[in-house]
Parts: structure tokens; C-alpha cells; sequence
């Protein structure tokens, strides 16, 4: 007669293995598509796209303190807009920004 208890362990323990491969690699791909689209906040080449964006979105919430007030650090390819920046002055500087509605 053969062991059938040793056979159900062997099967749980194949089946336990397969799903801890599995989370790990959803992890690491969740992980990895996480780095890649925080790269514009970790770097600090250009990141021009990312603050006017963010820009955008305070203008349709109509959040007139983060769109005045709230300082960013500009980061852009040719240097022109380095520095520490708000929305308002960035509007004037760059045509794809444009929040008319908004008073500061």
C-alpha cells in the first residue's frame, strides 16, 4: 500500500510553493511599475511635465492655495525654470499652463 498521507503533504507543499512564487512575482512587477512612474519625482533631470500636471489639477480644483502658494522644485533640460517655483510663476513662463479661473 502506498502512503497516501505523504502523498497530500507532498501535493500541499507543491501547491504552497507555486503560490508563494506567484505573489512574489506580482509583487515585484507592482514594484517595478511603481518605481517607474515615480522615476519624474525621484530624478532630478526634467521634470517640468510632472509639476505642471499637478499644476493642472489644482487649477480644476480650484485649490487657490496650492496654485499660488504651494512651492515646487523645478527641475527642466535647459535650466531655464530651476528652482523653487509655484504655479502662478510657472504659468507665465509656459504656454501649456493656463488657469484663468483661478485669482491668486
Amino acid at each position: 500500500m502506498k502512503n497516501k498521507k505523504a502523498e497530500q503533504g507532498i501535493s500541499w507543499q507543491i501547491i504552497a510553493i507555486i503560490l508563494v512564487v506567484l505573489v512574489l512575482v506580482v509583487f515585484a512587477f507592482g514594484l517595478f511599475f511603481v518605481l517607474k512612474e515615480s522615476k519624474g519625482r525621484l530624478s532630478e533631470d526634467n521634470n517640468v511635465d510632472l509639476i505642471v500636471k499637478e499644476c493642472q489639477i489644482a487649477c480644476l480644483s480650484q485649490a487657490s492655495d496650492d496654485y499660488c502658494l504651494r512651492q515646487r522644485k523645478v527641475y527642466s533640460e535647459d535650466n531655464s525654470l530651476n528652482g523653487i517655483r509655484t504655479c502662478e510663476y510657472l504659468e507665465s513662463k509656459l504656454d501649456d499652463l493656463d488657469c484663468r479661473n483661478l485669482k491668486c
